[in-house]
C-alpha cells in the first residue's frame, strides 16, 4: 500500500464504517490487523512498511480525542507527515485532518480537513509553528471542530450572506 491509498482511501474508508456504525473505535488503531491484511511485501508497491507508522492520542481541551499517525519524513511537496483523527465519544463524527510538505523550503506547513461528502482535501488552516508533532497537535486543538463544507453547502452560506445583508 502506498501512503497516498492509505491516507486517500484505506483510513477515509475505515472512517466512513466507524461513522455509519459498522466499525468500532479500535477498528481505526488495528495497525497488527492491516499487518495481516496487507502483509509487506516485496511484490506490491508500497512507500512504508506498516511498524514505520507510530501511532500517538491525545485528548484536547474540548474534550475530544485526537489520534495521530505519523508518517516518513516526506521529501516531496504535498505528501503527508502527520494524519490526525479528531473524534468526540458522544458522537460518531469524525474530523481527518492531515499535515502537508509546503511546496518551498521556509513556506509554513498546511493542516487539510478531508470531507466526506466530496472526498476531497480542503485547506483548513496554517500549522501554528513548527511541523512538530506537538505543534499540530496545539494547532488541531486550537481550533473548534467543525465539518468541512462541501461546494454545495459553501454557495448556500453565501446565498444567505448576500440575502441577509439586505
Amino acid at each position: 500500500m502506498t501512503i497516498k491509498e492509505f491516507t486517500d482511501v484505506f483510513l477515509p474508508t475505515l472512517i466512513q464504517y466507524y461513522n455509519s456504525g459498522q466499525i468500532d473505535l479500535h477498528g481505526l488503531l488495528d495497525l497488527d490487523t492491516w499487518r495481516k491484511v496487507f502483509p509487506d511485501n516485496r511484490n506490491s508497491p508500497h512507500d512504508f512498511l506498516w511498524y514505520q507508522i507510530k501511532l500517538n492520542a491525545f485528548l484536547l481541551k474540548d474534550g475530544t480525542g485526537l489520534i495521530v499517525y505519523s508518517l516518513l519524513e516526506p521529501n516531496v511537496a504535498g505528501e503527508r507527515k502527520f494524519i490526525g483523527i479528531r473524534f468526540d465519544n458522544k458522537s460518531r463524527q469524525i474530523q481527518y485532518y492531515v499535515l502537508v510538505r509546503p511546496r518551498f523550503y521556509d513556506s509554513p506547513w498546511e493542516i487539510y480537513q478531508y470531507s466526506f461528502s466530496s472526498h476531497k482535501y480542503v485547506f483548513d488552516f496554517v500549522i501554528n509553528g513548527t511541523h512538530s508533532l506537538r505543534d499540530f497537535v496545539n494547532t488541531i486543538g486550537a481550533h473548534e471542530p467543525e465539518m468541512p463544507k462541501g461546494l454545495i453547502d459553501l454557495v448556500k452560506g453565501k446565498i444567505k450572506e448576500t440575502f441577509g445583508m439586505q
